[in-house]
Parts: structure tokens; C-alpha cells; sequence
């Protein structure tokens, strides 16, 4: 039924853009990818490209058009702010309200031990700007006295903003089987009563008091499944910026050990856009669209959970957003360690393919997201070598050479 209704709302799609939307390949049916450069800029000391001061005039008038065309479309735009440089810009959406109310988001934290990690990143949420929130501690088989001291505490500590039925804005539910981060999650939006869900790990510190609104906004328009924020290691190097598939043979976060104040490629780690996906360490999305695919792959485990989770809201022609003006620290797996030892590894491969297996055209043909020209060895947008892999070609992943 699902099914139908999907391919339904696709009837004004070519049987072509159909097929690319079922492959989480689909992008638009009005803007195409031309995959060649066909035009360069001549660069002169007065000419905006050498500097863009030279003609100031040119980047009000762009915040004009962006706020314009985001007018034209019917979306809730206040503002059109500069953004990490000139030509780049910041918008700022109206947050939509219910008889004058914000939505509730239900945040899903799985956790065991690590208490005073799972404290800083609640603290962090509640220290921030958006007032209804309700914290779900998805409890996984902690061993350590003080932890389930800590939860007692912690729920009496915060009391409820939203509604009559929630008691206390942070609940601990128990899971009680073996770990698998998808169907923990599940389990854990089982409780959720907020139209949103925001899936966020224990290590995590929230670092503006506006990252929930900056993600909400994106996420509260009709065309949006889902929005991924920046994240930073603690030496403010970047850990996530987005997701490509492709790094590595199967899929990989951008511009990992690049600075936050350091270039990037086209500035992308700082500038609001499109990713084919995004990490689920802070991940928020709509609950009905959660429901409506059956909520993360169970299949997987550990890994890449978040990304077919993104490549299956995709599939329903809806985008995920990546924006880095939601700013969080995520200190990286500390409560579950590394991928280090051959059981380990081997169910680390095994999720590679099998995501490969439910993805296998985007793997084929690349992210559509992603230039063919650009390598995928690394996760920085360098130019390829040719001299190891042709323009377009997957990179050669052993374990998966009988399905990509």
C-alpha cells in the first residue's frame, strides 16, 4: 500500500526519474547535472573573483534573490544573512507553530555508563534556545552503580515544558537485549510523543544554543526528510560534514581532520546543502516519515544504519540537509570502542555488504551529489589520479567486486 501511494505521488516523473528515486540516485527533474566544466571566470584586480569587495553591490543583491526565490516557492524565510564567505548565504526560516505552540522533538540518546558523558550532552540540549524537548535515554545493559544512580537523578532534575501527558522532560527506557544501535533506536522512538525525533550518541556536546532551530527549519519543510549537522573532535578538527557514498568503496563522512576554521573544498563544510546523507550520531528527522520506512535497517547493527536510513527517506523523493551552523563535539565511540578485533571486523564487513546489496546502483553509477571526477580515497573533494582510477569508477572494493 505504501508502495503504491509512493509511486502515486511519482506519476508526473519520467519512468527514468521514477527508477533514480527508487535508487536514492534522484535529485530533480528540472535541474541536471552537466558533468563537465564549461565555463571559467577570468580573474582581475576588479573583478569579484580576485575581490569580491570590488563589487559589494553584486552580494546584496544575491541575498535579495535567495530571499526572493525562497518567497517564490512558499517557504517561511525571514532572512538572508552572508555566510562563511562573500557568495554564500545563511537563510533563516520561520519556525511553523500549532495553535501558537513549537513542535515537541523527542531526542532518542542510547547509552551505557559513561554517565558523565551522557550528562554533558544533555545539559548541552537543555542549555540551548528551543524550549520543547523531551530526552529518551535508551538504557543498553550498563554495569556501573552510578550510572543508574545518575538516572534517577537526571529525571527528576529536568521537569516537563510541553504537555499534560509528559511528566518529565528526560525518561530512561530499558533495553534489555544484546546491542544493535537500529533496533535500539526503535525501541526507543516507541516512546517518542514529539512530531520530530532527534537521534543523537552520549558523546555528544551541543556547541550553539540555536543548532535544534537551525536543523528544524530544514527539517519542517515538505520537501525535507532529513538534516545532519556538523560535528568537530574535541581539537576542533571535523569528524562529519555530510555523507558521500563512495568513500572508501561504500559510503564515508567529508572533510575528516580538516580544521573548522580551514578551507574547504568550494567551502563546503560550512555552507548549507544537499548530501545523499548524513550521521546519525546527530540526525533529526520527521516522525511520520521515520514510521513510514520502518524506522533503521535492523540488519545493521553498528554500521551504516544511518546512511540506508537516508538513502531509504530518499527514496521517497524527500532530501536530507547537511547544515554546519548546527555545531556539535562528538567524542567518538568512546562507550563502545573500536572495530579491532576479527569478530569485529568481520560484522563490519558483513554490513558493508549488506547495504551494497539493498544500494547497489548509487554505488554503480556514484553519488549524485558528488563530482566522477573527484576521488573517492579520500574524503577531502581531491582531483583524482588517474593514474589509479578512471573518472566515474567505483572504487574497487574487494568484498563487494560481485555486487558493485
Amino acid at each position: 500500500c505504501e508502495e503504491a501511494e509512493r509511486r502515486e505521488k511519482a506519476a508526473g516523473l519520467s519512468e527514468e526519474e521514477k527508477k533514480a528515486q527508487e535508487e536514492a540516485l534522484f535529485t530533480s527533474s528540472t535541474i541536471i547535472h552537466i558533468r563537465k566544466v564549461l565555463y571559467h571566470w577570468r580573474s582581475h584586480q576588479l573583478s569579484t573573483a580576485q575581490n569580491p569587495e570590488a563589487k559589494l553591490y553584486a552580494f546584496t543583491a544575491g541575498e535579495r534573490a535567495v530571499f526572493d526565490h525562497a518567497k517564490r516557492l512558499g517557504l517561511p524565510i525571514e532572512k538572508v544573512e552572508r555566510g562563511i564567505t562573500y557568495g554564500y548565504y545563511h537563510c533563516h526560516y520561520a519556525l511553523e507553530k500549532k495553535e501558537g505552540e513549537l513542535p515537541l522533538i523527542s531526542v532518542i540518546i542510547p547509552s551505557k555508563d559513561h554517565s558523565e558523558d551522557l550528562d554533558l550532552a544533555i545539559r548541552s540540549l537543555f542549555a540551548g534556545s528551543y524550549p520543547y524537548l523531551e530526552v529518551i535515554v535508551v538504557e543498553n545493559n550498563s554495569v556501573e552503580e552510578k550510572t543508574f544512580a545518575y538516572y534517577e537523578k537526571i529525571q527528576e532534575e529536568f521537569p516537563a515544558r510541553y504537555g499534560d501527558f509528559q511528566k518529565k522532560a528526560v525518561r530512561v527506557v530499558r533495553w534489555e537485549r544484546e546491542f544493535n544501535y537500529s533496533a535500539i533506536n526503535n525501541f526507543g522512538v516507541s516512546f517518542a510523543h514529539g512530531e520530530y525525533l532527534l537521534f543523537m550518541n552520549n558523546d555528544i556536546e551541543c556547541l550553539k544554543k540555536d543548532s535544534v532551530e537551525e536543523m528544524l527549519q530544514f527539517v519542517q519543510q515538505e520537501e525535507v526528510g532529513i538534516c545532519g549537522a556538523r560535528l568537530l573532535y574535541p581539537d576542533k578538527m571535523i569528524q562529519h560534514a555530510g555523507v558521500v557514498m563512495g568513500f572508501g568503496g561504500i559510503a564515508g563522512a567529508t572533510f575528516i581532520g580538516t580544521h573548522e576554521t580551514e578551507n574547504s573544498y568550494m567551502h563546503r563544510a560550512a555552507c548549507i546543502q544537499n548530501y545523499t546523507a548524513v550521521t546519525a550520531a546527530v540526525l533529526m528527522t520527521k516522525k511520520s516519515l521515520f514510521d513510514k520506512v520502518g524506522g533503521f535497517r535492523e540488519e545493521l547493527a553498528v554500521a551504516f544504519n544511518d546512511v540506508d536510513f537516508c538513502l531509504k527517506i530518499r527514496a521517497l523523493g524527500k532530501r536530507v540537509v547537511y547544515t554546519p551552523y548546527a555545531l556539535f563535539t562528538h567524542y567518538e565511540s568512546k562507550s563502545r570502542g573500536l572495530e579491532d578485533n576479527p569478530e569485529k571486523v568481520k560484522r563490519f564487513n558483513g554490513e558493508i555488504v549488506c547495504l551494497a546489496k539493498h544500494w547497489p546502483e548509487i554505488l554503480r553509477q556514484g553519488d549524485p551529489y558528488y563530482n566522477p571526477a573527484l576521488t573517492l580515497r579520500k574524503s577531502n573533494f581531491t582531483l583524482r589520479d588517474l593514474s589509479v582510477e578512471k573518472v566515474g569508477e567505483p572504487f574497487p572494493l574487494e568484498i563487494l567486486k560481485d555486487i558493485v
